[in-house]
């Protein structure tokens, strides 16, 4: 009777430690990377945009919005505010939950902004 109550207790613990490897598999993260510029940032920066009597410049924008993720090398007037949103398993499987990536132009002449482009999933 007491040696199947070893093998009953081992059996218990077997199926406990397999179920909580299978819990801890199945968890899974939100991960959030680069810089996200909200919606209202980005009106403001239009209606300043349509404005003619405001025209922002660099510095402007920096103090805005804040540095960008990202400027080219070949295009300085150029910068990138990229951002995006994923879920991570356990399992090593990634999966893109949002993305938004926000393109700022500036003029090459005055380094005053003429463009905004939004790009979201």
């Amino acid at each position: 009777m007491r040696y199947n109550m070893v093998y009953f207790r081992v059996f218990i613990k077997r199926i406990f430690l397999l179920l909580s490897l299978l819990l801890i598999l199945s968890a899974s993260t939100i991960d959030y990377h680069g810089k996200y510029i909200r919606d209202e940032q980005i009106e403001q920066l239009q209606e300043k945009l349509l404005r003619q009597d405001v025209s922002l410049s660099k510095l402007d924008v920096i103090n805005l919005i804040g540095a960008p993720s990202f400027i080219s090398a070949d295009n300085l007037n150029i910068w990138y505010y990229i951002h995006y949103t994923t879920k991570v398993n356990n399992l090593w499987f990634n999966k893109l939950l949002a993305q938004r990536i926000v393109i700022l132009t500036f003029n090459a002449d005055n380094d005053k902004l003429m463009r905004i482009l939004v790009f979201d999933n």
